[in-house]
């Protein structure tokens, strides 16, 4: 460093101050610029935090936003397959419901023709008992 010349015209006892506080200064100077440095890779450091933290949080969001599409996705098969199974379960109605009625016919005309047998047989057997 550059001390200041003294002047030839000031004695050593006024020259030894400036010298002190010129030294001061620098070191003054030197711890300024130090701090400086200090707080600028403080700040660095932070940037890299915050930046690995901001990743991070993009890969949740990411993975979220695929889960969120699956749940769509299914949501959207299930409301398919419902609508299949409820079309089967009202096809299965009217077949069931078309079984039932024949079931009832059948039974009927059984039924009649039952009697009708019946009917016949005890005719048959009255007109049997009426010879006698």
């Amino acid at each position: 460093m550059l001390e200041p010349e003294p002047d030839p015209t000031t004695s050593d006892r006024e020259v030894e101050p400036l010298l002190v506080t010129t030294t001061s200064a620098t070191d003054l100077n030197k711890a300024i610029i130090a701090e400086r440095n200090r707080e600028v890779k403080q700040i660095e450091e932070d940037l890299v935090h915050m930046s690995a933290a901001q990743r991070m949080l993009a890969k949740i969001v990411s993975e979220q936003g695929q889960q969120i599409d699956k749940v769509a996705s299914n949501t959207e098969k299930s409301s398919n397959m419902l609508s299949v199974a409820n079309e089967a379960l009202a096809e299965s109605e009217k077949s069931a419901n078309s079984r039932r009625k024949r079931n009832i016919a059948i039974g009927v005309v059984g039924g009649v023709v039952g009697l009708a047998v019946v009917g016949g047989t005890t005719v048959s057997v009255l007109k049997t008992l009426n010879k006698f």
